[in-house]
């Protein structure tokens, strides 16, 4: 039997994400890693020799779970949701890159995108606001900020640091230079893979109603949902109500989840995002979740 085919076995999970206690930089793998694909990521025993490959295992890295079972010290240690701090030149941002902004102790507590335009190193940012209606809006919350609080995605994991806003720019476009921040944090926000779907999405926020919302991506931690305003603040908690495809036919799911992040669209502040991470699963939701996940994965990869 092919490691694919394993991977999609209809009887169990045969491969689930590797547990982030396991993995540490510089010491062998107690594990065959594959990607979600069957491809040959880590061979146990050897070592986990750079960042970039540590990222890539905490994104997408899968171990068999057989394997697993035969080691005892998987629940030793309890990973932190922040693995380290690290240096922003150990990554290449290159102009075009993503980011999101958010004025340091802004109430308003919605992160706005953003556009890298340039580098000085060690020094500076170069950073242009999405157009749109969001620009004006960030202008005036910009106004009373001295620092700004930055996100920006490096494979699977996100960086995060803050900056001191030292100067804006109005010709020929608007743009900010960003203090070359002290402290970086690594930050482990997707530890298993993530689908992007299209399909709606029921939302119940307690004592307001139910809102037909868009699925915009699903891993077994949690989901993307766009909605044309705000579900609610970071912290808050939703049930998600949606339905997913099985071997068997259709399953309904009920999840409860948390709200991590927010941020408004690139083209429209209209469209809002919504980070959400799943609590309180059961063992049989995880498993249809991780099997929808996998398979839509190994189809896209087919075609």
């Amino acid at each position: 039997m092919s490691a694919v085919t394993m991977m999609v076995d209809t009887q169990m999970p045969m491969w689930i994400a590797v547990p982030p206690s396991l993995l540490q930089l510089d010491e062998a793998s107690a594990l065959q890693i594959r990607d979600p694909y069957g491809e040959l990521l880590l061979d146990r025993g050897e070592i986990i020799a750079d960042a970039q490959l540590l990222q890539r295992i905490q994104a997408i890295g899968l171990c068999n779970v057989e394997e697993l079972g035969q080691i005892d010290e998987v629940d030793s240690q309890e990973a932190s949701p922040v693995r380290s701090t690290v240096r922003l030149e150990e990554f290449h941002l290159g102009p075009g890159t993503l980011l999101f902004l958010s004025p340091e102790g802004d109430a308003q507590g919605d992160s706005l995108p953003a556009h890298l335009i340039g580098i000085i190193p060690g020094e500076d940012l170069l950073v242009r606001p999405a157009a749109g209606p969001a620009q004006e809006t960030l202008r005036v919350r910009l106004a009373k900020a001295a620092s700004i609080d930055v996100r920006v995605a490096v494979g699977q994991d996100v960086l995060r640091f803050a900056s001191p806003l030292r100067l804006s720019c109005a010709q020929p476009y608007w743009y900010l230079h960003l203090g070359w921040p002290a402290d970086v944090a690594l930050q482990q926000d997707r530890l298993c893979p993530r689908l992007p779907v299209h399909q709606p999405v029921l939302i119940e926020h307690e004592g307001e109603v139910r809102r037909s919302a868009l699925l915009l991506n699903l891993s077994e931690q949690g989901a993307l949902v766009q909605y044309h305003t705000r579900l609610g603040k970071a912290g808050d908690t939703l049930l998600l109500r949606f339905v997913l495809p099985t071997e068997q036919g259709h399953l309904t799911l009920a999840l409860p989840g948390i709200i991590r992040n927010r941020h408004t669209g690139m083209q429209s502040s209209d469209v809002v995002l919504h980070g959400i991470e799943f609590s309180h699963l059961d063992d049989a939701e995880m498993q249809a979740i991780r099997r929808h996940v996998q398979r839509g994965l190994l189809a896209a990869d087919k075609n």
